[in-house]
């Protein structure tokens, strides 16, 4: 009746200022951020049809079929508790534009964030990833999956890439790191034939084969990372590096063995 039409129309109205409100946060003057075919917002299950980010320079990002499946109840727990987070297309034509202001990646120290409320995600899935020539020097399609538990400065995560076209290739990743245990364990592959993704972000010459490995485990104040890296059937690493702590200063030995020829142009 006329009473559940002026509820929709609420709703709708809600729907609109919140995503208008996300929308203005999340956007700076070079970087906006758009959202369309919103749907569920305020529910258990919330869909987007289209994300798009873009710079000057026009759209860089855009998000096709998202959906985040999540328990809302669990925000009075201090919890954010997602079951499912999905895309069913991301894609990536070009880098963006550096955006003024922002710090050298390079020179962020890289911490676990000490976030207020404690974050898990079960399931991380996109079913294609579209990366443009203008990021690797050729076109790339991967599939993602992986999940996250997030909180008192601990994490503990898995995630993998799967090249879909081309020569294939796969990345798998497994961390966890417990400050109240004291303990860090890391498990990261790469395997790719000629003409593979983390050959082409690294520059690597002519995309050579590459399989590589970092493996890592120990305390905290002591821990050992084995690495094996090769290019083109040679091995370029091979060897370890120790992180300790020593009178309060951290400090590292590294013991590597191997040749940087193949990663020069």
């Amino acid at each position: 009746g006329v009473g559940a039409a002026w509820a929709q129309d609420d709703a709708r109205k809600d729907n609109g200022f919140i995503i208008r409100l996300l929308e203005d946060q999340l956007s700076t003057e070079s970087r906006k951020i758009r959202l369309s075919g919103v749907e569920g917002l305020l529910a258990s299950s919330a869909t987007v049809k289209t994300i798009t980010i873009s710079d000057p320079d026009g759209i860089w990002l855009k998000i096709d079929e998202a959906q985040i499946v999540w328990n809302r109840s669990a925000l009075l727990r201090g919890r954010v508790e997602v079951e499912t987070l999905s895309a069913k297309e991301i894609s990536v034509p070009r880098p963006p534009l550096p955006e003024p202001g922002l710090a050298d990646p390079s020179s962020t120290e890289l911490t676990i964030p000490d976030l207020p409320v404690s974050v898990t995600l079960e399931t991380l899935s996109v079913e294609s990833i579209k990366l443009g020539e203008k990021l690797l020097g050729f076109d790339a399609e991967l599939a993602a999956n992986g999940g996250l538990s997030l909180g008192s400065g601990a994490i503990d995560t898995t995630f993998s890439l799967e090249r879909l076209d081309g020569p294939g290739g796969a990345f798998e990743l497994a961390l966890a790191v417990d400050p109240d245990a004291d303990t860090v364990l890391l498990d990261l592959t790469a395997n790719e034939p000629q003409g593979g993704v983390v050959a082409g972000l690294m520059g690597l010459e002519g995309a050579p084969p590459l399989e590589a490995s970092v493996q890592a485990s120990g305390p905290l104040s002591d821990v050992t990372a084995e690495l094996d890296f090769q290019v083109g059937g040679e091995d370029l690493l091979d060897g370890r590096i120790v992180l300790n702590e020593v009178d309060g200063a951290q400090g590292f030995v590294v013991d590597i063995t191997g040749r940087l020829q193949p990663m020069l142009p």
